[in-house]
């Protein structure tokens, strides 16, 4: 089943729909305090509650980059959007912060740092996942003006690591070429989640 796909663009980005099921995403340069982004999501405009996806199941695609080493992130996968505080506008949902869940194929340029221990891989092409636990999400919306201080690497490392007390997080870093086309899979089951990468397990 092809999900319902809506597409984002920041000013000078830009999702290209080819044919059907085929996109191309596009990010112009800028300058590096500058957010850019395009993107293909089915949830912006659903409460947390309400997001789709749930396990078993199994997401499945062919995708290629246009550099090996791409200034800042893109990856493709299920996440539950935690790091959002919306009001309703524009169409979006209203949503409070929550802890992360993921199970993604995402790639991280410098300085951006997506692990929360120490001991995982946070850099460059990852098959990662976050399971957190429900919290409150009032409390969590306390919290929600310190997120810019990730960026500051001394505040940075200390929520990393407030956070990993609640957050289980597995990554394993890939060795290949992101350029050439290549199959990626994400199976998630009840106990757990399975990566592949052109029928191989990642």
């Amino acid at each position: 089943m092809t999900p319902d796909l809506e597409g984002r663009a920041t000013p000078g980005a830009e999702v290209a729909l080819l044919a059907p099921g085929h996109w191309l995403l596009s990010i112009p340069a800028g300058p590096a305090g500058q957010y850019r982004l395009a993107q293909l999501d089915d949830y912006m405009r659903l409460p947390r509650a309400a997001l789709r996806w749930r396990p078993p199941l199994r997401l499945s695609l062919r995708a290629r980059a246009s550099g090996s080493s791409l200034p800042g992130t893109w990856g493709f996968g299920f996440w539950n959007d935690p790091f959002s505080a919306r009001l309703g506008v524009g169409g979006t949902a209203r949503r409070l912060p929550a802890l992360p869940n993921a199970a993604w194929f995402f790639h991280a340029s410098p300085p951006n740092y997506l692990a929360l221990h120490d001991r995982h891989p946070a850099q460059g092409l990852l098959a990662a996942t976050f399971a957190a636990p429900t919290l409150p999400a009032p409390a969590l919306a306390l919290v929600a003006p310190a997120l810019p201080l990730l960026a500051w690497p001394p505040t940075g490392r200390l929520l990393r690591r407030l956070a990993a007390r609640y957050v289980g997080e597995d990554a394993a870093r890939l060795t290949l070429d992101p350029t050439v086309w290549h199959s990626y899979a994400v199976e998630w089951r009840a106990e757990g989640v399975c990566f592949a990468i052109d029928g191989q397990a990642a």
